[in-house]
């Protein structure tokens, strides 16, 4: 075996360990997602048929070929399948609007298809493989040879498919970051499948140039996810953050009907304030109501809606379910009130905080083409909003509904029956107290 060792193309062991340390390098990164799972396979495929190639089959006559060089094909068949099946399944958290997809993903399965057709004929017909396909390329008559042909035509076939379906996922016009990664694979892909038909060093030379090109932009997509990351996790809780990052926008935030509590939270005296205080030090005060509305947002696992000057919307409940999601905002409520009178005072700035909370029924979802937004719509948000501009600063006002979801109702006080706008029958508040 020593003397095997020696004629191995030490530059394609290098590709060996590039291909293999990407593969570790993602599959530790983020190991619960299975489309992480899908890349890593596919790269640590990449690497044992490059080295299995090189060890096994190169530096043998086809005559002399050891059993090991049966595992070559296999090797090389796997990593177009776990490729196919990764770009699905990024394929499938892109929108595709009034697109037709099921040619597109018909194209991964096909390429699917034609590497296990090209697996079984490598492995029963291991020698012509090793003797007619591997580095066809460098040698004369080529074109010609039908043994060539046996291997190449799956083999081409399987990543001209997984290339058009990547054009075709394209097409769609996916996100920046997604554009990125597709367009990363989408050039690596030939480089890579080049490696075995090439005479070397230029096999190794292409593989990494591969590798490479496709290393290039899976850093640039991640570095692009983790600036999405930063801003989703000031808007969204770290759960649903994480499904975003995970599932796609879109996917995560399919429209459903859900039990929710709405939270509307409001300023009092801003107006008075802004007006008398230099803009730089009215917004500095806004950033450090919504940094304190934030924190709770994030420890109670809410989702914040919208910003709207002085006021806050958040839910409890969408876009994922919340246990016990009325008194998580209730308490949520009493703690964003208790920050917010403690940051009032430390400024010595005379404002105060209103606080609504409603529950029940909402339709949530994202709608839009180009810029999306999400959305919920029902009772509970529109009451939220109405007994927060009704509720007295350090007031947090609720209505039966939240209440009914509460155990310790005793130590919440009885308010007015309001008639509110939009409501044809009056609402009775009830009255959270300070702790």
């Amino acid at each position: 075996m020593s003397g095997v060792l020696v004629n191995v193309d030490s530059s394609a062991l290098v590709c060996v360990i590039i291909a293999l340390g990407m593969g570790v390098a993602f599959l530790v990164a983020d190991a619960r997602s299975l489309t992480t799972r899908m890349l890593s396979a596919f790269l640590l495929s990449i690497g044992a048929a490059i080295f299995l190639n090189v060890t096994f089959v190169r530096p043998y006559a086809p005559q002399d070929l050891p059993w090991m060089s049966y595992l070559a094909p296999c090797a090389s068949a796997l990593s177009m399948i776990f490729g196919a099946e990764w770009i699905l399944r990024i394929r499938r958290t892109v929108p595709a609007g009034a697109l037709r997809t099921r040619f597109g993903d018909l194209q991964f399965r096909m390429a699917q298809v034609f590497a296990v057709i090209y697996a079984l004929l490598g492995m029963w017909f291991n020698d012509l493989r090793a003797e007619y396909f591997l580095g066809a390329l460098g040698r004369p008559g080529w074109v010609a040879q039908p043994e060539f042909w046996l291997f190449a035509t799956p083999f081409v076939l399987a990543v001209l498919c997984v290339i058009d379906g990547t054009l075709i996922t394209l097409n769609r016009k996916p996100d920046h970051a997604e554009v990125v990664r597709l367009g990363g694979i989408a050039m690596a892909a030939p480089l890579i499948a080049a490696g075995l038909l090439l005479p070397p060093p230029l096999a190794s030379f292409s593989s990494a140039l591969g590798l490479m090109v496709f290393l290039i932009a899976a850093v640039q997509y991640h570095v692009l996810q983790g600036q999405r990351g930063q801003f989703l996790r000031r808007f969204l809780s770290p759960s649903v953050a994480e499904l975003v990052r995970r599932d796609g926008l879109v996917r995560a935030m399919q429209q459903q009907k859900l039990p929710v509590a709405a939270v509307a939270c409001d300023l009092r005296g801003y107006t008075d304030f802004a007006s008398n205080r230099d803009s730089a030090e009215v917004i500095a005060v806004l950033q450090d109501f919504y940094d304190q509305v934030g924190i709770e947002a994030a420890a109670h696992g809410a989702t914040i809606k919208d910003y709207a000057g002085d006021g806050v919307l958040l839910l409890l409940g969408a876009p994922l379910p919340v246990d016990g999601h009325a008194r998580q905002a209730l308490h949520m409520a009493a703690c964003i009130r208790r920050r917010c009178e403690q940051l009032f005072a430390q400024r010595g700035i005379a404002l105060g905080l209103g606080v609504g909370v409603a529950s029940g029924q909402v339709s949530v979802g994202v709608i839009g083409q180009q810029r999306l937004e999400y959305v919920a719509v029902g009772r509970a948000v529109n009451l939220a909003a109405r007994l927060c501009q009704n509720a007295a600063p350090g007031e947090i006002l609720c209505d039966d509904d939240t209440l009914a979801q509460v155990e310790d109702q005793g130590r919440f006080v009885s308010g007015e029956l309001m008639r509110l706008k939009g409501f044809v029958e009056p609402v009775q508040t009830w009255l959270l107290p300070a702790l």
